[in-house]
């Protein structure tokens, strides 16, 4: 952020990290992981003609957490640097301190069960208007 020192750049970011330690602490990522997969369920059940069986979904899962477990927990705790480089002090300490008490803790817990839940109408919506729009964006990426 322009205008801001180093000082307040460490501060800023010593915050974030904190925050983030907790946060990522609370959560972990297999959870987050776990929801990746979930909305493709439907999806591969009617392209197979068939439900998914108790072990085809551990497996699935498994693969999932395998393969982006590391990865993501990587990326959740270099939150740290964007809060850092996008937030204020005063704005990441509120995030923080509203994070600590029981019920700010509640809410932030629960807000990737709501975009999770939001996903496949997010998914949907995007299908089903794309279509209607593809022939406008390719016009305007031809210079039309």
């Amino acid at each position: 952020m322009p205008g801001f020192s180093q000082d307040d750049r460490d501060a800023r970011l010593a915050a974030a990290r904190e925050y983030v330690t907790r946060s990522v602490a609370d959560r972990g990522v297999t959870d987050i992981i776990e929801q990746m997969w979930q909305p493709m369920v439907p999806t591969l059940e009617k392209n197979s003609g068939k439900a998914l069986t108790e072990d085809q979904l551990t497996r699935i899962d498994a693969l999932y957490q395998e393969a982006f477990g590391s990865k993501l927990l990587e990326l959740m705790l270099a939150q740290d640097e964007v809060m850092a480089e996008l937030m204020t002090l005063s704005e990441i300490e509120a995030l923080r301190d509203f994070y600590a008490t029981e019920i700010g803790r509640a809410v932030m817990m629960k807000l990737p069960t709501v975009l999770a839940d939001q996903q496949p109408q997010i998914m949907t919506m995007v299908q089903t208007t794309m279509p209607e729009i593809t022939t406008e964006l390719l016009a305007i990426v031809a210079g039309q």
